[in-house]
């Protein structure tokens, strides 16, 4: 996870790794102090038992990646389009290309191996349990989820399929004191 203070600010910033074990915990950085404001890149790097990098394998093409769904779970979040003010939170999926070269055209089709979150001001002082799920959807599903879909503790109800990883980490929030 990589720290930004806005997206057209996305070089440098603070990385913080996380590291789960085989059922989803975090082993290692899952406990996280994040700033309110800031925008946090968040990639995910997977391997399967071989030890092979796989995270690429959900965005290898269209069709494939029309199958994947990132949700990142927990919280009660204020979302951003709850606030008037803009100052909720968002996670905005932004895959450029799938690994065949093709671009990713539009909202329905990013899935959030790679995305930008961000908590918001709303949201300070939460303390919270979070999963980051991968979702294997049913045909047809992915097309139904709306950009404020992402934290809706429904999801596994409303888009019909079945989770790939649940990684479950903590966060804390914390006003910018940097500004």
């Amino acid at each position: 996870m990589d720290h930004f203070h806005d997206l057209s600010d996305k070089v440098g910033g603070k990385t913080y790794t996380v590291k789960f074990d085989k059922d989803g915990n975090a082993t290692s950085g899952g406990h996280l102090h994040l700033e309110a404001d800031a925008v946090y890149k968040i990639e995910l790097k997977a391997w399967d038992y071989a030890g092979r990098e796989v995270q690429g394998e959900y965005l290898k093409s269209k069709a494939v990646a029309d199958q994947y769904k990132a949700f990142i779970i927990g919280g009660d979040l204020i979302l951003n389009p709850q606030t008037n003010d803009e100052s909720g939170a968002a996670f905005q999926p932004r895959e450029r290309t799938y690994g065949d070269g093709t671009t990713v055209n539009g909202k329905y089709e990013t899935t959030g191996i790679t995305g930008y979150l961000t908590i918001g001001h709303a949201n300070e002082s939460l303390a919270s349990r979070m999963t980051y799920v991968l979702r294997k959807l049913n045909a047809g599903v992915k097309a139904t989820i709306e950009r404020t879909d992402w934290n809706d503790k429904n999801y596994a109800t409303r888009f019909a399929g079945e989770n790939v990883l649940e990684l479950k980490f903590e966060i804390h929030i914390e006003e910018d004191h940097h500004h």
